[in-house]
């Protein structure tokens, strides 16, 4: 690709519900490997959205918290990408 690298996409699956697959298919060998395979160090994402309570009022859709900030075009940063309180992604997500 011309020196572009592209970034792996790594999505995360439930042992339990692929056990339980695997086992309803009679795949007793994917069992014992599942069973086996260290599990992943990952937490679930909650998904929020800022919804406007005043000038620089908004509140976080997902923990019900109001977070002070400015929300003017210069002024966009890193930290309203997530709520403060509680870390839900503000991209309006299934969550949010």
């Amino acid at each position: 690709m011309g020196g572009i690298t592209m970034a792996k996409k790594i999505e995360y699956i439930r042992r339990d519900k692929a056990i339980n697959y695997a086992q309803w298919e009679g795949a007793y060998k994917v069992v014992m490997q599942l069973e086996e395979m260290k599990a992943a160090d990952v937490q679930p994402v909650h998904h929020g959205r800022w919804i406007p309570q005043g000038d620089y009022m908004w509140l976080c859709s997902n923990c019900k918290e109001n977070i002070i900030f400015s929300m003017h075009e210069s002024d966009r940063t890193e930290k309203q990408r997530y709520c403060c309180r509680c870390g839900a992604r503000m991209d309006g997500g299934i969550d949010g």
